[in-house]
C-alpha cells in the first residue's frame, strides 16, 4: 500500500519559484516473516549450533524502480543498540548506508534512516542488523518502505518524478531526538569508491 510522507529538510521550499517535493512510498514484505513490520527481541550471540536474530531482510519487488529506502526502527525500551543498515545487490556485492555499535534510543522514538541505491540498479533486498552481546534481551519492531521522490510544480499543478536528485540526496528524513549519533544516515555507502555514482 502506497502512502505520502512529506520529505522534511528541503531549504529553500519557502520561496515560491522553488518546487516542493514529496515521496510516493511502499512498505516492503520482510523475508521470512509475515507482513511488513517485524518485531525482535535481541537474542545472545550464536554459538556453533545455534544462530542469532540480529538481521532481518526486506525483499524488493522485482522490477520496482525506488529512489531510496527508508527504514524505521522503534525501540520498545531507552537503550543503547547496535544498528546497521546494508542495501544488498544481485551480484553479491552490498552497499553500507548506517553503522552504530552504541546508538542511543528513547522508547516510542523511532529512528529513521535513509539508504540511496545505486545509480541505474536497484538491490534485492534491504539488511537491518540489530544486536550484538551487549544488547541481548532488547527490544525493538523495524519496517522499510522503498520510497520514488517526486516534484509538484506550482505553475503547472503537476507532479512528476523528479529527475534530478542531486538536490534531494541530502534530506533523509531527520531523526526524532537531539542525538549526534543519529545523523550518520547521510554517510555515503562504503563499498562505492566513486561518490559520483550517487548523483
Amino acid at each position: 500500500m502506497f502512502y505520502r510522507c512529506a520529505v522534511l529538510g528541503i531549504l529553500g521550499l519557502l520561496a515560491s519559484n522553488v518546487p516542493a517535493y514529496g515521496q510516493s512510498c511502499e512498505s516492503l514484505n520482510a523475508i521470512g516473516g509475515d507482513g511488513t513490520q517485524v518485531r525482535k527481541i535481541v537474542s545472545a550471540p550464536g554459538m556453533l549450533i545455534s544462530r542469532n536474530n540480529y538481521n532481518t531482510d526486506f525483499g524488493v519487488p522485482g522490477g520496482a524502480t525506488f529512489d531510496r529506502f527508508v527504514v524505521d526502527l522503534m525501540p520498545e525500551q531507552t537503550a543503547k543498540y547496535n544498528i546497521s543498515v546494508y542495501l544488498k545487490y544481485s551480484d553479491g556485492t552490498k552497499d553500507q548506508f548506517y553503522r552504530n555499535s552504541s546508538v542511543r534510543l528513547l522508547e516510542g522514538q523511532p529512528l529513521k534512516i535513509a539508504a540511496i541505491p545505486r545509480r541505474d540498479n536497484q538491490p534485492y533486498q534491504v539488511n537491518v542488523r540489530v544486536g550484538d552481546i551487549s544488547t541481548t534481551g532488547h527490544k525493538y519492531s523495524v519496517s522499510v518502505a522503498g520510497c520514488v521522490v517526486e516534484e509538484e510544480f506550482g505553475d503547472a499543478g503537476t507532479s512528476e518524478r523528479a529527475n534530478d536528485l542531486d538536490r534531494t540526496e541530502n534530506t533523509e528524513l531527520p531523526p526524532s531526538l537531539e542525538d549526534p549519533n543519529r545523523v550518520e544516515n547521510t554517510e555515503l555507502p562504503i563499498t562505492l569508491e566513486d561518490p559520483n555514482q550517487l548523483h
